[in-house]
C-alpha cells in the first residue's frame, strides 16, 4: 500500500512494481523473533494467494505475480540493563533523546555489533561507552584521523606519490580488498555483526601495518619511504571507508 500510494505522489503511477514484480526485487523482512510466523509463513502465502488478481486490479493487461519475500533475516530481542524494553514504563533508549548527545554512527555501530542475531543481548551504558572508544574510536577513527592529518601535513594535502610497492606494501592491500568479499559476504546474508567484526578487523591490520612501517619516525630520515606507507595506508582506508558504509554512513 505504501509503495503504491508513494507512486502515485511521485506521479510514476507503475514506480511500485519495480520492488513487488521485478525478477531481480529482492525483499528483506527485519523483524523480531515474535513476528516470524508472519512474515515466513502467512504474508508469503497472502502474495501468493492474491497473486495476479491483485494486478488485474491495478489495471494491468499483463498480470504479472507479486514478488515473496527474499529472506527474513528474525532477532531475538534486545533488553536495556538486564529488563525487557518497555516504552509505557518509559525503560528504553529514545533515539531522539540519544541524538543530543550522541552521533547516529556511534549509535549504528554499538547496536551492530550488539545486535540479538542469535540470543537475547543487553543495551548496558557502560559497554556502549567502552565499545565507542576502545573500538569505534580507537581502532577505526584514529587510523583514519592520524594517516589523514599526517599526510596533509607532510605533503600539503595531497596524496604521496608510492613509487614502487613493497611486497609488505602489497600484502597489506591485498588482505584489505579481499574484505570486499569477505565483509560483502557476510553483510549480503545479512550477518551484520560479523560482517561490521571483519571490518573492524581489517582496520586493525593497517595499524599493525603502520606500526610496521613507522612513518612518523621514517619522515624524518627517509620521506619517500614514509610517502609508500602513507599513500598505501591512505588506499586501505579509502577501501575500508567503503565497508564500513552501511554501518556508519555518516563517518
Amino acid at each position: 500500500s505504501a509503495s503504491i500510494e508513494w507512486s502515485k505522489i511521485s506521479g510514476d503511477l507503475d514506480a511500485w512494481r519495480a520492488w513487488w514484480q521485478e525478477s531481480n526485487a529482492r525483499g528483506y523482512y527485519f523483524i523480531g523473533k515474535d513476528n516470524i510466523p508472519f512474515h515466513a509463513i502467512i504474508w508469503p502465502a497472502e502474495l501468493l494467494g492474491v497473486g495476479e488478481q491483485f494486478d488485474a486490479l491495478m489495471g494491468s493487461r499483463e498480470p504479472k505475480p507479486l514478488t515473496l519475500p527474499f529472506d527474513v533475516p528474525a532477532n531475538e530481542f534486545m533488553n536495556l540493563e538486564g529488563q525487557k524494553i518497555s516504552g509505557s514504563r518509559n525503560w528504553a533508549v529514545w533515539a531522539a533523546d540519544f541524538l543530543t548527545r550522541y552521533d547516529p554512527d556511534a549509535l549504528r555501530y554499538y547496536l551492530t555489533v550488539n545486535m540479538p542475531e542469535s540470543k537475547d543481548t543487553d543495551w548496558d551504558w557502560d559497554e556502549f561507552y567502552h565499545r565507542n572508544n576502545d573500538e569505534l574510536v580507537a581502532t577505526w577513527g584514529n587510523l583514519a584521523n592520524r594517516v589523514l592529518s599526517f599526510a596533509f601535513k607532510h605533503w600539503d594535502g595531497v596524496v604521496p606519490d608510492p613509487g614502487v610497492l613493497t611486497p609488505l606494501d602489497e600484502d597489506l592491500l591485498r588482505v584489505v580488498e579481499d574484505g570486499f568479499k569477505t565483509v560483502g559476504g557476510e553483510f549480503e546474508a545479512v550477518h551484520l555483526r560479523a560482517g561490521l567484526s571483519e571490518a573492524m578487523r581489517l582496520a586493525s591490520e593497517v595499524n599493525k601495518y603502520l606500526d610496521q612501517t613507522a612513518p612518523w619516525q621514517q619522515v624524518k630520515t627517509d620521506k619517500s619511504a614514509a610517502g609508500r606507507a602513507i599513500y598505501t595506508a591512505l588506499r586501505a582506508i579509502d577501501s575500508l571507508k567503503s565497508m564500513f558504509a552501511p554501518v556508519l554512513p555518516f563517518t
